[in-house]
């Protein structure tokens, strides 16, 4: 009887759970460009019954993938001596995993990377022989023990910078010019750092100190946050799924939401008795902050452009116990503006956007976005805020704010605004609470970038509509 063939009963060996659902996760994330990794991931995980041990490992490779993708092809291409956009897809979405399990994963062997590797293109992408041996043949060379880095590019500083951090050359420019050279390359380090997560207490049903309490009573340790009293941000990021699946969210004792989009709704301050409207509220984190700052004493409407995205909005206002909020869907607040009753003591204009400031929990939006659709959102932009201005009332008060660093979707829109708008002008009287003070620019914005750079950026500006002149 002769000896089993070992390399044969390796290659059609079943591929590790948590590889193999990181590289569908990417592969998906190509194949459907309106999913987000988030959303992407969670899905593969479900699919592949993951338990929790290898569910974070998938994860932790999807984010440091996605988040060194520039950097990986930089190495890849060394090895190939050609560029990755020869490849497929999805070989190039396995060669980028063997990388970064080599390059940023200490504890993985490298002939283990490229049994995997080997495995993975067979079981998974269903390669043909030639191009599993292709896989395996640049595996190995990634392997080697003595495989130099190929260096940095040098005389092109912002090549240089879009390799070495993963972000396209197009977006380092724009925040050269907006924060400064000296300012720029710590920033672009941060964005590939993982995202603190943050949680906002519900004041409605608890006290930031009584959930803290509480958290730690379950083993999860917290710290308060910043700026925003009803913030507390996780110390070991690990815990989010026992978070998730505690009953003090079940019982809507707190909202996950980054302390940048928290500072959003101090921002509008607002106050009992107002008649307050959330134009693009979806999935409702600032609607339901604004009812609480409140005491759920506002005459709150949240409203949204996605029709579908209202029952996000009554999902997280049932599960908060959020009272005196309606729902309104998005057409009827235009007829109202239409009609010119400008009833609103304060309105909250939290644009749709780039989410360029959210890199850090979002890294495929690097990828994703262009200077082209950055303009599409300003001009969107820009409508929404007028239809806005038509539903304040005299002497009441605008916030409009974005999870992007772009100035095309803040100053230049800010800006256009008032041009054409001159009842409205920016209010740079100090905000309240005063804690906001340290992100406040001298000219009456809110910026979270850079002074804060673990935070997401955000950024908002506060508009008052002139009083009607007494006769």
């Amino acid at each position: 009887m002769s000896r089993p063939n070992r390399l044969k009963k390796k290659v059609i060996e079943r591929p590790d759970g948590a590889r193999s659902t990181a590289l569908r996760t990417l592969n998906r994330l190509d194949e459907q460009r309106e999913q987000g990794a988030t959303e992407a991931l969670d899905e593969a995980i479900r699919e592949a019954a993951l338990d929790p041990r290898d569910a974070r490992l998938a994860a932790a490779l999807v984010y440091v993938t996605l988040r060194n993708r520039l950097y990986l092809d930089w190495q890849l291409e060394s090895l190939l001596r050609r560029p990755v956009s020869g490849l497929k897809p999805a070989v190039n979405n396995l060669l980028r995993l063997s990388a970064a399990q080599l390059l940023f994963f200490q504890r993985l062997p490298g002939h283990a990377m490229a049994n995997e590797a080997v495995n993975l293109a067979r079981h998974e992408l269903r390669l043909p022989g030639h191009e599993a041996g292709f896989i395996n043949a640049v595996a190995r060379l990634l392997a080697a023990p003595d495989l130099p880095l190929r260096p940095m590019p040098v005389g092109d500083e912002v090549r240089r910078l879009s390799i070495q951090y993963s972000q396209p050359q197009w977006l380092v420019r724009m925040l050269r010019k907006k924060y400064g050279v000296g300012a720029v390359e710590p920033l672009l380090a941060s964005l590939n750092e993982e995202p603190e997560i943050a949680l906002r207490a519900n004041t409605l049903r608890t006290s930031p100190e009584a959930l803290a309490t509480e958290l730690a009573s379950m083993g999860i340790e917290t710290r308060p946050g910043q700026f925003v009293p009803e913030a507390l941000t996780l110390t070991n990021q690990g815990q989010l799924s026992s978070l998730l699946s505690s009953p003090l969210f079940a019982d809507g004792k707190f909202y996950i939401q980054d302390e940048a989009s928290q500072v959003v709704a101090l921002l509008v301050n607002p106050k009992p008795g107002e008649r307050i409207l959330d134009l693009c509220a979806a999935p409702g984190g600032k609607t339901t902050h604004l009812a609480e700052l409140c005491g759920g004493k506002a005459e709150i409407t949240a409203t949204d452009l996605s029709t579908a995205r209202l029952k996000l909005i009554d999902e997280n206002l049932q599960r908060l116990g959020t009272p005196a909020v309606k729902i309104s869907p998005y057409e009827e607040v235009a007829r109202i503006a239409d009609s010119d009753i400008a009833s609103f003591d304060a309105i909250l204009v939290d644009v749709p956007c780039s989410g360029l400031g959210t890199i850090r929990r979002n890294p495929e939006i690097r990828f994703r976005s262009s200077l082209e659709s950055v303009r599409a959102c300003a001009a969107r932009q820009c409508e929404i805020l007028s239809l806005a201005a038509r539903l304040v009332r005299p002497g009441g008060r605008m916030v409009y704010s974005t999870c992007s660093v772009a100035p095309e979707e803040n100053r230049a829109v800010v800006e256009d605004f008032l041009a054409v708008h001159s009842e409205f002008s920016i209010d740079v009287t100090p905000p309240d609470p005063t804690a906001l003070k340290p992100l406040m620019t001298p000219d009456g914005y809110l910026e979270t970038w850079p002074a804060q750079p673990h935070l997401d950026g955000f950024e908002a500006v506060r508009l008052r509509r002139a009083a009607v002149p007494s006769i």
